[in-house]
């Protein structure tokens, strides 16, 4: 008798902690799906990978469900839901019955997708928005998901303005140091920059391990001789918390050799970088 006491109160503990926990339900809150609402921030940081969770009997045939939280808010941002089905058929006919509840409840358009994936599996999906929250319904061979994502917090990042690019710093005594220094806006410079830039993309990638939402700007101001030989670097930056970007840039405007000029001996060329994961 104690044991179904105990039994029933964990039952009833449990439904206070999902609510009703039926398949029926999933689809009532365009911001929530089993049992999480997307923008649920645990108001301190929370790892970048996603985590994982068990999914409790009511949401069968769905088993467990990843969560990915942005960063640096803890801000959750993606539901993805998982079931493991019979077969591929099966599959396919669970999809049409969540497909049916889906349009019944939320009535998001829908767009289809199919195609054969990479390990040779048949791949058939539906998906479409509303406001800033994507929703994906898929079969995938015999795995079944379920997706809910905010598409504001771009890359597991919160939302937030792109750091500006800095002044460019142009120091005072390159004008006594380079007599007849003149600024070059010539077109064929762009080219060099954006080599400049494509490569220093790789520093930038090396930063993103360790800090993935990181994004700056870097200015710079070179002095140019002739032949192109580069004599005097500087550098200013607006997002990176330490010289790290500065430094690197700084070395391949070194090491670069710039379009030579017939008509003026020192030339001042500056440029300004972007660095960020948004497009």
């Amino acid at each position: 008798m104690i044991g179904a006491r105990r039994a029933l109160a964990l039952a009833i503990a449990s439904i206070c902690l999902w609510g009703v926990a039926r398949a029926d339900d999933l689809f009532t809150d365009p911001h929530r799906l089993f049992g999480y609402t997307l923008g649920t921030s645990t108001g301190e940081a929370r790892q970048s990978a996603p985590t994982t969770e068990k999914l409790p009997p009511g949401f069968a045939p769905f088993t467990e469900v990843q969560l990915r939280w942005s960063q640096p808010s803890g801000t959750l941002f993606v539901i993805d839901g998982s079931a493991r089905t019979r077969s591929a058929r099966a599959c396919i006919e669970q999809l049409n019955d969540l497909r049916t509840s889906f349009d019944a409840t939320l009535a998001i358009p829908l767009r289809e997708e199919s195609f054969e994936a990479s390990d040779g599996d048949p791949y058939l999906g539906y998906y479409g928005s509303r406001e800033t929250i994507t929703w994906r319904l898929s079969c995938e061979g015999r795995d079944l998901s379920v997706n809910a994502t905010d598409a504001t917090r771009e890359n597991g990042c919160d939302p937030r303005e792109r750091p500006a690019t800095p002044e460019r710093v142009v120091p005072t005594e390159w004008a006594e140091r380079f007599q007849g220094l003149e600024t070059s806006l010539a077109p064929e410079l762009r080219a060099v920059w954006q080599r400049i830039g494509d490569r220093a993309e790789n520093t930038y990638g090396a930063l993103l391990v360790s800090s993935p939402c990181l994004e700056g700007a870097v200015a710079i101001s070179a002095v140019v001789d002739s032949d192109g030989m580069v004599h005097a670097v500087a550098t200013s930056a607006n997002g990176f918390p330490d010289g790290t970007m500065e430094q690197r840039v700084s070395e391949l405007v070194h090491a670069t050799v710039f379009p030579k000029s017939s008509t003026t001996m020192w030339r001042l060329t500056t440029s300004g970088l972007q660095f960020s994961l948004r497009r």
